[in-house]
């Protein structure tokens, strides 16, 4: 299913020269809106009623699914860098920044942000020591590797840690979410995670 409020397939590609987003039907091709992205630093990501991207200057930007439009914007903290990203169909946005005292990597924080994509809203932010990948978020909960070798689960509606899975052989580079199931892992391994992790 769709991961846009229109309940219609979407595709939003980028433009250079200049940078803009472009809203294209994949059916037929039309093109539904055009919105100018100067500043836009990600990919764009398809979350409920908006399309979200990073902006190097203003943090998150969130844009209308329909029409383009800006809709909100929300800043990163000070000092944080961007790292990735990703929207759910139910509307949540989650993201993961990176801070790096000094920047020192051994004493680097990593936080992980809940946004509502319609408004731009915080659900709620969670930091710890040590390096976050990129997370993924599904229905009721946000999965994130941390330092390689473990996945985190978190709740989507309290900073609450569901649980945490350790892996011993490859690392978590990737988590991906597709009609056959969750997966994650490396180039040399995947693991498939059970559907009852959702169902927590």
């Amino acid at each position: 299913a769709p991961l846009n409020s229109t309940g219609k397939p979407l595709v939003v590609m980028q433009t250079r020269m200049p940078k803009a987003a472009v809203a294209v039907d994949p059916d037929g091709g039309k093109v539904l809106w055009k919105a100018a992205t100067p500043g836009a630093s990600s990919r764009y990501v398809i979350a409920g009623a908006a399309v979200a991207y990073h902006d190097s200057k203003r943090g998150i930007v969130g844009l209308d699914v329909t029409s383009g439009k800006e809709m909100w914007s929300y800043p990163l903290k000070k000092g944080d860098t961007f790292l990735g990203m990703t929207g759910s169909k139910n509307g949540l946005l989650a993201l993961v920044s990176i801070h790096k005292p000094a920047g020192s990597v051994l004493n680097q924080t990593s936080t992980v942000t809940l946004l509502r994509a319609r408004t731009g809203k915080k659900v709620y932010d969670i930091s710890t020591n040590g390096r976050m990948g990129w997370p993924t978020v599904l229905q009721g909960v946000v999965l994130v590797p941390y330092r390689s070798h473990y996945l985190i689960v978190l709740d989507t509606k309290q900073p609450k840690e569901l649980a945490r899975i350790h892996i011993t052989k490859g690392e978590i580079r990737f988590v991906t979410h597709t009609s056959k199931g969750i997966f994650f892992g490396d180039k040399y391994g995947v693991y498939a995670l059970t559907p009852k992790v959702l169902n927590h």
